[in-house]
Parts: C-alpha cells; sequence; structure tokens
C-alpha cells in the first residue's frame, strides 16, 4: 500500500519496538520504584505522538524532494503518482496537529511542559531539514542523524521520576543514543551517494556532491571506524561484570561494523544503509541483556 511506504511504515515498526524496549528497560532498571510518569494510556499516545511525528516528517521531505526523487528514486515515488501532494500535505499537517494535542495533554498530566516543547522543536527541525537544511553540507545529515535516536532518550527522561532518575538508567541509553547518532551519521551520508545524481544536478550541496564520492567513502569509513574502536573499548570495560552482553555486541555490533568497513567497495549503498539499520537494532536489544 502506498499509504504505508509514503510513511516509512517499516521504519515506523522498528521505533515501535524501539520505544517498547526502552519502556521495558527503565522499569526493570529502577526497581524500588516501578511506577513511572506515564501510565499504560500515556505511554501509548507518547508514542503515538512520537510515530505521527516521524511520519509527516518523512510527507514533509518527499513533498519538497518532488523534482529531485523523479530522476533520484522515479520508481518509488508516491506523491504525485498514487497520492495527490494536496493529500500529503493534508495528511502531514494532520499527524502534526494530533501529535501537539497529545503533547498537550501529556505535558498538562504529568505537568512537564517540556514534553510539548521538544514536540514543537523537533517537528519545526525535520521541517527546516526538508525545505532548507538537507542541501546544506553536514548540517542536514547531522540534524537527522541526532533526531533519529531520540525518542528513547526523551522517553526515559520523562518517563522516569526525577526521584529514580538514576545513573544506572540513564548511563545505558545515553551510550546508546550516542552510537545511535553515529551509525544513523553513517547511514545518511551513504544515502547521499545513493542521491548524487538527483542532487547534483539540482545543486543540492551534499557531502557526496561538494567533496565527491570517494571523500564521502573516507569519511564512511573513519565513521565506522571510530564506531568499531569505541564498542571495542566499551566491551573491554564492561567485560568483567557482563561476559554474555560484550560477546553480544562483537557478535551482532561488532562483526557486522567490521564486515561493512572491510567490503565497502563489493556492497551495494542500499545494502549497506539496511545493515547499518539492523546493527542499530542489535545494538537496543543489547539492553535487556543488563
Amino acid at each position: 500500500m502506498d499509504f504505508l511506504r509514503l510513511i516509512r511504515f517499516k521504519n515506523l515498526l522498528l521505533l515501535i519496538l524501539a520505544l517498547l524496549i526502552t519502556r521495558y528497560f527503565n522499569q526493570t532498571e529502577n526497581t524500588d520504584s516501578t511506577i513511572l510518569n506515564f501510565n499504560p494510556t500515556d505511554f501509548l499516545l507518547f508514542v503515538l505522538a512520537i510515530l505521527l511525528i516521524t511520519a509527516s516528517g518523512n510527507i514533509i521531505n518527499d513533498i519538497f524532494d518532488l523534482q529531485i526523487d523523479s530522476i533520484n528514486k522515479p520508481d518509488k515515488q508516491i506523491i504525485g503518482k498514487t497520492i495527490s501532494k494536496q493529500k500529503a500535505i493534508f495528511l502531514y499537517w494532520f499527524f502534526n496537529t494530533v501529535s501537539i494535542l497529545n503533547g498537550i495533554y501529556l505535558s498538562y498530566k504529568t505537568a512537564n511542559y517540556n514534553i510539548i516543547f521538544i514536540f514543537l522543536i523537533v517537528i519545526f527541525l525535520l521541517f527546516l531539514y526538508s525545505k532548507k537544511l538537507k542541501g546544506t553540507i553536514l548540517i542536514g545529515n547531522l540534524i537527522i542523524a541526532f533526531l533519529t535516536p531520540l525518542p528513547i532518550l526523551v522517553l526515559t527522561y520523562f518517563d522516569v521520576p526525577n526521584s529514580t532518575l538514576k545513573l544506572i538508567t540513564l548511563i545505558p541509553i545515553i551510550i546508546y543514543y550516542i552510537f545511535g547518532v553515529l551509525l544513523n551519521l553513517i547511514r545518511e551520508l551513504i544515502k547521499d551517494m545513493q542521491d548524487f545524481k538527483g542532487d547534483k544536478m539540482y545543486n543540492i550541496k551534499t557531502f557526496a556532491v561538494v567533496f565527491g564520492k570517494k571523500k564521502t567513502i573516507q569519511v564512511i569509513q573513519f565513521l565506522s571506524m571510530l564506531t568499531l574502536l569505541s564498542i571495542m573499548y566499551l566491551v573491554w570495560i564492561i567485560w568483567k561484570h557482563h561476559k554474555i552482553l560484550s560477546l553480544y555486541l562483537l557478535v551482532f555490533i561488532a562483526l557486522p561494523l567490521l564486515y561493512l568497513l572491510l567490503n565497502y567497495k563489493k556492497i551495494t549503498a542500499k545494502k549497506s544503509s539496511s545493515l547499518l539499520k539492523m546493527i542499530m537494532l542489535f545494538g537496543l536489544f543489547s539492553l535487556l541483556l543488563l
């Protein structure tokens, strides 16, 4: 169904899984006070808001990329073909309106108005990215890299009461967030290489267009090596007390990254992007081993 493709339904399913795992982790790590700020209904409303903001970000990105996508991926283009531009714009505003209303309710319910503030900031940044920042060197890549893993950090911050917001809860989430940023930045640079033809034709100044594919590959390799070494260092630190987790990180995170690093010439950009997505998913499951 084209509507599901438009909102990137598969990615939204991964996001739901990420939030469920994070919620479970927050509960199990705060055994002294298992009462979280969000009751089950509030949590569902939070998840719905995050999903709608993410879906609307995908829609507005496709709206602004109509001409470029007709060159980079004409077979995957939906807006203007099976879904009209007017309908896409309506969906964008409808999704954001519902997410903002959810944010207002959750802010009132928890007496924490930072929730709606964060929602509005993210909506604005996704719009700004699609309209202007996507075509700027690295800035657009960094925005998406920082925003993509943000939901798990936001959920932990708002869901766990301040009295129980301990380092034992925050540290693993922050570590995952940092690795998520690095892996998503790599994915964004790979996507720049995928979209090189259309971006160059329309003078979209992505990193790949400005510095060339060779330099982009070198940056991807550097970031991959940095991430790999960071994971190895983390394994070295936790090995004594978390051997099962350490082995898990080596097999499901470090080895796939090493494979990507050694075979970048043989793997297509699409497969590399999918592999990175799987690495992030496996990384999230590691929270269950703590």
